[in-house]
């Protein structure tokens, strides 16, 4: 069999490996075969098998152990394809599921689609037959409109007849009533013309607006309920446009000829006009008196039952306050502060209505400075009425004032706008002339008809057949003395935001609930409203501004009837409506909002209405719940609250929030003051710089207060005063301060005493006292204490003057125990 060597292949040639690594290119020699003796083996399956067993095969080895590890890796291959096979068998019945279902979504989408499309079609339908209904409700709602307006037409026409019949027969039953009375009373009847009895185009048949009779009672004749009261009677002073004619018997006015354009230009111009004449009629009425010392016999007949006296009476029951102003020569007053006299002197004779001289002999320095400030000064300005008699004197040391005295006689006898009475006032003639020219000037002053008394038949009015004959019956001018008190401000700081917001809400299109203006007490709310509401009249002239100031909450302002009254008065007026205001407190409130759109609807510029200090009103909540409903479009309404009394459903409504002022504005302030007299060093102004941090003493009210008490001290009082002013920690101590003030320098106890009970009558009072009324509750008070006093209280903001009446101008003034001083 051999040796196991001759199972290796022949080789000629060595391979490198069987040469030991020999390299033929570097050795040099000759190769020679060497045969290499082989040891035997053992058997060939032996040897197969353990080289199999040993997991590798050496060159050699046979054909069968390498087909057995091909068979494997086939075997393997052939599971792995087995697999692979099953897994995409698997892959594809999924996916034939897939798209089975994705055939099945389709076909329900074309049957949803189909459906959809049926639903649209007949949507379609639907909807051309709606339109087609439309178009027909259109036609008949048109025929009904052409059907309505003829019906309206008839009507007006048939109301309008009726109307001048019913007017007929109520003249007709006047005539026969006055012709009852006169055959009965024996007075004989004067015959008409033909065409004036009860003819149908007779002027006298036909009662036009303002010149209802007074058989009417001053309202309408369909009216039957009780009514207020003169109410009707000033309706003839609104204005008559083409606008306002509501009827044929208004197609009869004076201005129809006027076309709307020029009508609604000339109302304009009215209405920036009238607002200067209502300071003339104040209803406050001062007469200022200026008496020589030898002229006081005459002036006890002067102030008594014959004179004065009677014309107190007779103004007063009309409504009108009436104050004397008659200073006493005191020489200790005199000789404390003459300066202080001569000022507040000239200051009441400005304001006085009508200035009375009683001249005789003398003639001292209090006197020549009240005749130089009536008369010399300013000739012919101021009404006056002068009595003087002839010189008696003879006395060589009387010879400087005789001298003056007949120099000022001899000047007023030149003069215009005054009246001489050159007799001793000592008879009832004489008395009689005096207050026939002092009532003279008085009523023209006062824009004052001739109230004297009438025997027309038929001629009284409703006021005067119950007695009263009220010039302000419901409060309009005292409406308007509040909104000019309310702009006096030192200055005016931050208002521009707040106008913007303001006039915003005015010029917003569509109907808009009422908005609010918030902010403490004493933030300068109605000073922003006041400011504004002038803004108003001068900027939208065409609109009506209507607005009503709150006083206390125990004054007549605070009374939400009365201000409804009145502001459904001033609606009237511009709508000349006849009927009269009812006095049924349920009925003016609910027909006060239906007056808003009546009159909105017609008024160019709409309606805007302002209310300060709403929180103020009685019950408000019950009274004004109608602004909480829809207003009418061209209506809105401003109102103020303070933030700590605003009803919960209030605070829903548009909001304009107050803030305090901040340390800039107070040097803006300081730094006003000063161009007006205050002079502060840096550390002064540091120091109220610093204190002026706190939400109270940052308070528009509480700086403004200190910069007015600062302005009336000079250094050495302001370097004293300055540290207790700034200990004051609110609005109210700061007041309780200037009280005490104000209380300390009175001289006597009689000064303090009457001090402390002019402030008590005046807040025990409902809507203030006037000055009458305190000099007949305190019979020592005098002229020479009083007048330095009250100019002083009305400068500090302590005291207000509204139509002659004081009252405080601040609530915090009332927070003061005035037992305390």
């Amino acid at each position: 069999m051999g040796t196991g060597s001759s199972f290796n292949p022949r080789k000629d040639v060595f391979d490198e490996e069987d040469l030991g690594g020999y390299d033929a290119s570097t050795s040099k020699g000759v190769v020679k075969k060497i045969p290499i003796e082989v040891r035997p083996r053992r058997k060939l399956g032996n040897a197969l098998r353990s080289v199999g067993s040993f997991g590798r095969r050496n060159k050699g080895a046979s054909t069968r152990s390498a087909l057995s590890v091909d068979y494997e890796e086939v075997d393997k291959i052939r599971k792995e394809y087995e697999m692979f096979k099953l897994n995409k068998e698997n892959e594809l019945v999924g996916v034939q599921k897939k798209a089975d279902k994705l055939e099945n979504e389709n076909k329900r989408l074309r049957n949803e689609l189909q459906a959809l499309q049926k639903t649209c079609n007949k949507l379609r339908q639907e909807r051309d037959s709606a339109m087609d209904a439309e178009y027909q409700a259109l036609e008949r709602a048109s025929t009904f409109e052409n059907e309505r307006d003829k019906i309206q037409r008839q009507f007006k026409i048939f109301r309008e007849t009726k109307e001048k019949e019913l007017k007929n027969l109520l003249q007709a039953k006047r005539d026969l009533d006055t012709k009852v009375y006169k055959l009965r009373n024996g007075i004989p009847i004067e015959d008409r013309h033909a065409d004036d009895r009860g003819s149908t185009g007779g002027a006298d048949s036909v009662i036009g607006v303002g010149h209802q009779s007074s058989g009417d009672w001053g309202w309408s004749g369909l009216e039957t309920e009780h009514s207020l009261p003169g109410a009707a009677s000033v309706l003839h002073h609104s204005k008559l446009g083409p606008e306002m004619a509501h009827g044929l018997i208004e197609l009869e006015g004076p201005f129809m000829n006027v076309n709307r354009g020029d009508w609604t230009v000339a109302s304009a111009s009215i209405a920036q006009i009238l607002p200067a004449f209502a300071d003339a009629t104040s209803g406050e009425i001062v007469l200022y008196v200026a008496l020589t010392a030898d002229m006081l016999p005459e002036w006890d007949d002067v102030s008594g039952a014959g004179c004065l006296e009677e014309l107190r009476r007779r103004y007063e029951g009309s409504g009108h306050t009436f104050t004397v102003v008659q200073f006493v020569t005191e020489r200790k007053l005199a000789e404390q502060d003459p300066q202080l006299q001569f000022s507040v002197r000239r200051s009441l004779i400005a304001d006085c209505t009508v200035f009375l001289g009683l001249l005789g002999d003398h003639c001292n320095k209090f006197v020549s400075v009240e005749l130089n400030a009536a008369y010399v000064e300013s000739p012919g300005t101021k009404p006056c009425v002068f009595v003087y008699r002839a010189q008696q004197c003879t006395n060589a040391g009387c010879k400087s004032s005789h001298s003056e005295i007949q120099q000022f006689k001899a000047q007023i006898k030149e003069g215009n706008n005054i009246k001489l009475i050159n007799k001793t006032i000592n008879t009832k003639t004489s008395l009689s002339r005096l207050r026939d020219a002092l009532e003279s000037l008085i009523n023209r002053e006062m824009g004052i008809e001739d109230n004297t008394p009438t025997t027309v038949e038929g001629s009284e009015s409703p006021a005067s057949l119950c007695g009263v004959n009220h010039w302000d019956l419901l409060g309009d001018n005292q409406q308007h003395q509040m909104l000019n008190s309310a702009t006096r401000c030192l200055c005016c700081l931050g208002f521009e935001k707040h106008y913007e917001r303001l006039n915003a809400h005015i010029t917003a299109a569509g109907p808009l609930p009422p908005l609010l203006v918030s902010g403490a007490s004493g933030s300068g709310k109605s000073l922003l409203l006041a400011k504004w509401v002038r803004q108003l009249q001068e900027r939208l002239p065409t609109s009506l501004v209507l607005y009503h100031f709150v006083g206390s909450e125990r004054s007549s302002t605070a009374d939400p009837v009365a201000m409804l009254t009145r502001l459904t008065q001033q609606l009237m007026r511009r709508e000349n409506s006849l009927l009269a205001i009812s006095s049924d407190p349920t009925r003016i409130v609910g027909e006060f909002p239906q007056w808003l759109e009546r009159v909105s609807a017609k008024q160019p510029g709409g309606i805007i209405l302002v209310v300060d200090s709403m929180h103020q009103l009685q019950m408000a909540e019950v009274h004004m719940k109608w602004l909480l409903d829809p207003l009418p479009v061209d209506t809105r309404i401003v109102v103020t609250v303070d933030e700590d009394a605003c009803p919960q459903a209030w605070k829903a409504w548009p909001t304009v929030q107050l803030e305090a002022l901040s340390n800039h504005n107070v040097r803006q302030l300081l730094s006003v003051a000063a161009e007006k007299g205050l002079k502060l060093s840096a550390d002064q102004e540091t120091k109220i710089l610093t204190r002026c941090r706190t939400t109270a003493t940052s308070n528009p009210l509480y700086v403004s207060l200190m910069i007015k008490l600062l302005l009336r001290m000079d250094a050495v009082q302001l370097e004293e005063q300055l540290a207790h002013i700034l200990s004051t920690d609110s609005t109210v101590q700061l007041y309780e301060y200037i009280l005490m003030s104000l209380h300390l320098p009175c001289t006597t106890a009689e000064e303090r005493e009457l001090f402390r009970k002019i402030l008590q009558f005046v807040y025990v009072s409902r809507d203030g006292a006037t000055v009458s009324e305190l000099f007949s509750l305190l019979p020592t008070l005098t002229w020479n204490y009083w007048g330095p006093l009250v100019e002083k209280l009305e400068r500090l903001g302590v005291l207000s003057s509204i139509c002659g009446v004081l009252t405080f101008q601040q609530k915090a003034v009332k927070h003061n125990n005035f037992r305390k001083l």
